[in-house]
């Protein structure tokens, strides 16, 4: 792998409601500001998979005990400042928590339809992952 180039290992968790709606975070940090995306994050060095969404979990909405099931795998290449970014999330399913507190990283939360998600600005990969993992489910 060249300079050009990187992997960034993560996990990622679909939580839905009663009405079937998709919980998605909008973003509060410098890189893709304003954008949506699910409670997810990197895979720390050392960390499990399994640690990794609990501590994302508890971090980005202040959930935990949540019980996890996991969904598969997805690959999503883009271009980020001139850096070929493969990020390659590890996804979770898991129930609606009681509560949402969320964490300074993002600025509010949302429940969205697979409707709803052409008409917001989404980071690279949410789009595919719900025409996988959420739509494909649903028929």
């Amino acid at each position: 792998m060249s300079e050009n180039e990187r992997t960034i290992y993560a996990v990622t968790a679909i939580i839905r409601n009663e009405h079937g709606q998709t919980l998605l975070l909008k973003r509060n940090e410098s890189s893709y500001h304003n954008y949506w995306q699910f409670p997810e994050g990197k895979i720390d060095k050392g960390e499990t998979e399994l640690a990794a969404i609990k501590r994302e979990l508890n971090e980005e909405i202040g959930a935990d005990s949540l019980k996890l099931t996991r969904l598969g795998r997805h690959a999503c290449p883009f271009m980020f400042h001139g850096i070929s970014v493969t990020l390659d999330r590890m996804i979770y399913k898991t129930s609606k928590p009681k509560k949402i507190t969320l964490s300074d990283e993002h600025s509010e939360y949302g429940w969205f339809s697979s409707k709803d998600l052409d008409f917001i600005k989404l980071i690279p990969g949410v789009k595919d992952i719900v025409a996988q993992y959420i739509v494909e489910r649903e028929m």
